[in-house]
C-alpha cells in the first residue's frame, strides 16, 4: 500500500523552468536537467514495478527526506514487511560500468560515486534516527536497484551483495511474496513517523540567481513547452501540439514557477509582467488572493506562498 507518493523534485522544476525560459542556456544546465530527469524516470519505473509485483499489504513510502546528526538523509523508497525494512536507492544508469578497487567507473573510465558507500551511510543514519526516537522497526535491509535493463556492470559478488539488477527483480518479488504479510499497527506507525518527519524542501536546493530580464515571459504549453499559444476567456490553446489547458490551471502553474525562480514576496504587477501582460491584473489578483498569503492593502499589497499551496505540482 502506498502511504506517501513521490512529488516532482524542486530541483527538477527549477532546471526545467530554466531550460524553457532562459534566453541563453549553458550545456552544463542542460546536462544537469537530463541527469535529474533520468533519475526521476528511474524512480517512477520502480514505483510502477512495486505497484504490480509487491504484496499490497506491505506499506510503501516513496521519497523521504529528514536530518540526523546534522546530515540530510534522502531515501528513494522504503517497503516495510514484518521481517525487514527494505531501503532502496534507485539508479537509472545506462551503459557499461566496472568496479575497480571499490571505485565505480564508466566505460570511459570516469569515476562516479560508489552507490555502496551512499547506501551504507543512508542505512546507518536511518538506524540512528529510529533508535534516537525509540521507534520499533524490523532489521534494515538496504539495496541499490539498477532499474535500467540496458545497464551492465563488471564486478565481484562481494561488491554486488546489495545490488539488484533489472533482470533480478522477478526473483526479488518472489522472495517478498513468500514473506509473512501480517502488518500490525506498529508497522503502520513506523511508516507514519517517517512521513510526519519528512522535510519538504532540501537544504541543497538553491534559488537561481538570474535577473528577470534573462527569461522569456508569457505562458507556454505544459505538454510540449512551446510558447506558441493563444488564450481565450477560459482556456490556453497550444498551436503546436493542440493541448488545451484551463486558464486558472495555467496561471497557477506560472505563479508557482515564479515563486520557485524568485524566492520571496511578490506583487500582482510582478506576475502581470511575468505573464507578458496576457491576462488582466484583476484575474491575477483574484487567483493570488485565493491561494496566497496577502500582506498590505490595495496597490501596496504583496503576496507570500502559504505553507501548503505549493507541493511541487507534477508537470
Amino acid at each position: 500500500m502506498i502511504l506517501k507518493k513521490r512529488n516532482t523534485p524542486r530541483d527538477l522544476v527549477i532546471q526545467r523552468s530554466l531550460s524553457i525560459r532562459l534566453k541563453v542556456k549553458s550545456n552544463e544546465q542542460e546536462f544537469h536537467l537530463r541527469n535529474i530527469q533520468s533519475g526521476i524516470d528511474g524512480e517512477k519505473a520502480f514505483d510502477q514495478w512495486v505497484a504490480t509485483h509487491i504484496p499490497e499489504q506491505f506499506p510503501h513510502v516513496q521519497d523521504i527526506r529528514f536530518t540526523q546528526n546534522g546530515s540530510t538523509l534522502q531515501i528513494d523508497s522504503i517497503i516495510i514487511t514484518p521481517e525487514n525494512l527494505f531501503l532502496f536507492e534507485i539508479k537509472n544508469y545506462q551503459g557499461t560500468f566496472e568496479f575497480q578497487d571499490h571505485k565505480l567507473y564508466t566505460e570511459k573510465q570516469k569515476e562516479i560515486n560508489n552507490p555502496n558507500t551512499q547506501l551504507e551511510r543512508t542505512a546507518s543514519l536511518l538506524r540512528q534516527w529510529l533508535t534516537k526516537r525509540n521507534i520499533p522497526h524490523p532489521p534494515i535491509q538496504p539495496y541499490v536497484i539498477f532499474i535500467n535493463p540496458h545497464f551492465y556492470l563488471y564486478t565481484t559478488r562481494k561488491e554486488a551483495a546489495n545490488f539488484i539488477f533489472s533482470n533480478q527483480l522477478h526473483a526479488f518479488a518472489r522472495k517478498l511474496e513468500k514473506m509473512n504479510r501480517h502488518i500490525t499497527n506498529s508497522h503502520l506507525e513506523l511508516a507514519n513517523q517517517l512521513i510526519l518527519n519528512h522535510l519538504h524542501e532540501s537544504p541543497y536546493d538553491k534559488t537561481p540567481d538570474h535577473p528577470p530580464e534573462d527569461y522569456k515571459k508569457g505562458f507556454y504549453c505544459k505538454e510540449c513547452y512551446s510558447f506558441e499559444v493563444t488564450l481565450s476567456r477560459y482556456y490556453l490553446y497550444c498551436e503546436d501540439c493542440k493541448e488545451k489547458e484551463p486558464i486558472k490551471s495555467c496561471l497557477l502553474r506560472t505563479i508557482d514557477e515564479y515563486q520557485i525562480l524568485f524566492k520571496g514576496e511578490f506583487t500582482t504587477t510582478d506576475i502581470y509582467f511575468w505573464c507578458n501582460q496576457q491576462v488582466s491584473k484583476a484575474t491575477i489578483r483574484r487567483i493570488l488572493s485565493s491561494t496566497m498569503i496577502k500582506e498590505g492593502k490595495y496597490r501596496a499589497s504583496v503576496y507570500k506562498p502559504s505553507t501548503n499551496n505549493f507541493a511541487h505540482r507534477d508537470q
